[in-house]
């Protein structure tokens, strides 16, 4: 559940209704068994973050501090939930989150961050203990364990710690004021979430090395410019001084994060159909497999234009495409009879179909090496994308034999010379077989 901003009164209930414990063991990353340790971690507490601060009510009395306050750090706030399955505490998220516009705002004038948590639209009990925390650009910054004491009368029961923290009241609804204030220097790096990408890798050049794309990375990258590198397709970022990221707009349907440490890598949704196509998967190269007998979207960058691009393979045949950085498909004219989608973010491949007629060779079955197999008594229709030049190409086979031919990008069949007392079609699409 995405919290949702509302107006407080300038009411406090009078009674404690939460306990708020510390202690000073650091951070701990991993949950503890049977039983939680409480713990409040910022600049103040904990030896936390120096650059993160809770605020009242959170915290009591309200902490010190001399940094520049970060208006521009778009942190999301989670609370999780202490539970024990088999004797194993762990903390568990309770869906409960807060980020800018959904429930979380900014007072750049007063210098904090904060959001209102209304505690009793989701089921609660005595005793339950929660965490709050604050993460920006993949860091957590602090944590706050807050005990459920007396949901009903307030009454207090004994437990670590002697802070309490009271409750505000909005039309007879109780709600937790969520403040804490971060400073510049509290996130380091830039974090590249580019995990909506299909692919498993992206390279960050100059000089910062390939990472994979399934989680995402902080680096440490100076000012300067940089190219983000995904299969064949890329984009220009750069880092200022202040260390926030900027792109050209164009690329705002493909990047998130502008002034901020967080690059969010979107890519444009492209999808392939080539079902036409004979053969069980096609492939685009550095990027990710997929099979014929079905629709396939992929997110990829853009890439430069032609003859630049991505190239999609099944089998030996192959063709390549652009993706413009709007999203647009384009490809070379003299494909145009094998492939529709120009222009557009979806692109149908039709290939070229070639016709091979093995009567000559009698019973039994031939095979076109990972594409398919056919009786050798009949005609068959196959379609394939052009191939590179002899000696690549398709391989035949038959009973022991085997012969290679290739497909031009105008669908015309090509076989070595010594074949042609054994073939013929040579420049069209309809091969004979007469014999291997």
């Amino acid at each position: 559940m995405i919290g949702a901003i509302r107006n407080p009164s300038s009411f406090l209930m009078l009674f404690p209704l939460f306990l708020l414990c510390s202690c000073d063991q650091g951070q701990p990353t991993q949950p503890l068994e049977p039983e939680p340790a409480f713990e409040i971690w910022d600049a103040v507490h904990g030896g936390g973050n120096e650059h993160f601060f809770w605020l009242p009510p959170m915290v009591s009395p309200a902490p010190t501090f001399s940094g520049v306050f970060d208006p521009l750090a778009d942190p999301t706030v989670e609370v999780s939930k202490w539970v024990v399955v088999e004797d194993v505490g762990s903390w568990m998220s309770t869906g409960v989150g807060f980020a800018l516009g959904t429930g979380l705002e900014v007072n750049a004038p007063e210098e904090w961050y904060g959001a209102e948590w209304y505690v009793f639209d989701d089921p609660v009990e005595d005793d339950d203990l929660f965490r709050v925390s604050v993460t920006a650009s993949g860091q957590e910054l602090g944590y706050a364990d807050l005990l459920i004491v007396d949901k009903v009368t307030g009454r207090l029961k004994k437990t670590l710690g002697d802070q309490y923290i009271l409750m505000s009241e909005d039309n007879g609804k109780k709600f937790l004021k969520i403040r804490f204030r971060i400073e510049e220097g509290a996130v380091s790096g830039i974090t590249i979430d580019a995990t909506a990408l299909t692919g498993n890798n992206l390279r960050i050049d100059p000089g910062m090395g390939s990472h994979s794309a399934e989680t995402p990375v902080t680096l440490d990258l100076p000012t300067g410019t940089y190219n983000l590198v995904s299969g064949n397709g890329a984009v220009t970022f750069s880092v200022s001084e202040a260390g926030r990221v900027d792109y050209a707009s164009g690329l705002d349907l493909v990047l998130e994060g502008r002034g901020t440490r967080h690059l969010t890598v979107l890519g444009h949704e492209i999808t392939i159909d080539a079902r036409v196509l004979s053969g069980s998967g096609f492939l685009i190269s550095s990027i990710g497999s997929a099979p014929l007998d079905q629709i396939t979207s992929f997110r990829l960058l853009p890439t430069r234009p032609l003859p630049s691009g991505y190239q999609l393979s099944v089998v030996n045949g192959a063709v390549v495409f652009s993706v413009s950085e709007t999203g647009e498909i384009d490809y070379a004219s003299g494909l145009d009879p094998i492939l529709t989608g120009r222009g557009t973010q979806q692109l149908t491949l039709l290939g070229h179909e070639i016709t091979i007629d093995a009567t000559a060779l009698g019973a039994g079955n031939f095979t076109i090496a990972s594409v398919g197999s056919a009786p050798a008594t009949g005609v068959t229709a196959f379609r394939l994308l052009p191939s590179q030049p002899l000696p690549s190409g398709f391989t035949f086979l038959f009973d022991g034999s085997e012969f290679v031919f290739s497909v031009s990008a105008f669908g015309g069949l090509d076989y070595d010379a010594s074949l042609d007392s054994k073939l013929l079609g040579r420049g069209t699409s309809f091969l004979t077989v007469l014999g291997t």
